[in-house]
């Protein structure tokens, strides 16, 4: 019965995260969803992507407001025959993803600070669990009852199970950050920041009805003929529900490097570990997993990122990213062992088809650096292709509108196991789908 408490916290934790990494979101600005390539960007969403390249911004004020809503749906498939389904969905959701900048250029100077999702942000909705949740009472199918409990011999096999389950579950990760960036020359550009983040997950579920059916049914523990229910053991049939809050924060820093060489731009940029520690806040647990007070360790695993873009005409620009996570840093509880360092490289291409109006198209490839023992129904990753497109709309000298829309491609994956009860061997085969539409306004005050 462990696992089927344990699924109610883990699941929710691996889902939420969109964007490149594990644990973080890469996917902060409307510009990001046109193009899926910012890291050397010399717009206000620098703040976040390459925070010295803002020193390149003309003198004065500027502000940046961008939305995304995200669907990501999940798909585990079991072939495992006992289960009352062989396919399990779960549908993920972030109608609001707001990303907000501000920045402020004085000569050599700039200052900028954001409010963004650094990680999680949305919401994950089972609604017929996950195969791990019948796994636990199908591995009884054409099992004895009395091997379970002398006293049912009379029942027969079990021939059957039945569970009714509900998760709701949300994810936020809250962050502040601030930078000061400064030119050195008409070269070179050093920055020097720092990020708060405030993580909040929340669980609600309950698992109830749950009860194995037998070949007979009758026999002296029998109260409801063929069921063996909570009536027979409270503590495995019983309903259990949860009701559980998680929250922490933490702080890292972050240094960047842009280099100016005309039509050349190269950005370098070092975020460092944010080591986070959630504590337990629970109102209701009947799983025993959900002590009130206790303690997880999640950090957010460092990242090397860097970024060029050329010009190649006046009016065609390309751009290319590069994205290494230190995942096997991080302390994750012991769960950083299944996994290596992640990493993406990209390409955009943008084309200016008048002076107000520019067109992009951009694509990522993105590989988790999680191995086969990481790879489970509560929390698997997948290696992906993601594309983007977009425009960007001067609406005057002031304004700018970006529009864009993603969509990615993730790459099947697997996993053979056992049952230990029976010997019996099973696959989860894994799959997910994601889009992104994004809108974003950026304007300069003065």
């Amino acid at each position: 019965m462990k696992k089927l408490s344990v699924v109610l916290m883990v699941v929710l934790i691996s889902v939420i995260a969109f964007g490149a990494g594990l644990v973080d979101n890469g996917n902060q600005s409307a510009a990001y969803i046109r193009t899926m390539n910012r890291n050397a960007s010399t717009d206000i969403d620098a703040v976040y992507f390459n925070p010295a390249g803002l020193t390149k911004l003309e003198d004065g004020l500027y502000v940046s407001l961008s939305n995304q809503s995200i669907f990501q749906e999940k798909e585990i498939v079991n072939d495992y025959a006992a289960l009352n389904e062989d396919t399990y969905v779960g549908e993920v959701q972030a109608m609001f993803f707001p990303d907000f900048y501000i920045a402020y250029k004085t000569g050599n100077l700039a200052l900028s600070a954001a409010v963004l999702p650094i990680g999680g942000g949305g919401s994950a909705n089972y609604k017929t669990g996950l195969p791990s949740f019948g796994l636990n009472f199908a591995q009884y199918v054409g099992v004895p009852a009395g091997a379970i409990n002398p006293a049912l011999a009379a029942m027969g096999n079990i021939t059957g199970y039945e569970c009714d389950m509900t998760f709701e579950g949300s994810s936020i990760y809250l962050a502040g950050q601030f930078n000061v960036s400064y030119a050195i020359n008409d070269m070179i550009s050093l920055s020097a920041g720092g990020r708060y983040i405030s993580a909040m997950n929340t669980y609600n579920g309950s698992l109830k009805n749950i009860a194995l059916i037998t070949q007979y049914g009758g026999g002296a523990l029998g109260t409801d003929p063929g069921r063996l229910d909570a009536s027979i053991d409270p503590n495995t049939f019983g309903d259990k529900v949860v009701e559980a809050e998680q929250a922490g924060t933490a702080i890292n820093g972050i240094f960047g490097v842009h280099l100016d060489l005309d039509k050349l731009q190269i950005a370098l940029k070092y975020a460092m570990q944010a080591e986070l520690e959630l504590e337990n806040d629970t109102e209701v647990d009947g799983t025993g997993m959900f002590t009130d007070g206790a303690k997880t360790n999640a950090d957010m695993p460092a990242i090397l990122a860097t970024g060029i873009s050329y010009e190649l005409t006046p009016e065609l620009k390309v751009e290319t990213n590069f994205n290494y996570y230190l995942n096997t840093n991080a302390n994750w509880d012991g769960a950083e062992d299944n996994v290596d360092n992640g990493m993406n490289v990209g390409l955009a291409v943008e084309y200016k088809l008048s002076e107000k109006l520019l067109a992009s198209v951009g694509y990522i490839y993105d590989t988790k650096g999680v191995k086969e023992a990481y790879q489970n129904d509560m929390g698997f990753a997948l290696d992906n292709h993601s594309v983007g497109a977009g425009i960007n709309f001067k609406l005057n000298e002031k304004m700018n509108i970006d529009l864009g829309v993603s969509n990615t491609f993730y790459i099947e994956d697997s996993k053979a196991s056992t049952i230990a009860l029976t010997g019996a061997s099973y696959t989860d085969t894994y799959n997910k789908t994601a889009l992104d539409v994004a809108v974003g306004v950026s304007y300069k005050l003065f």
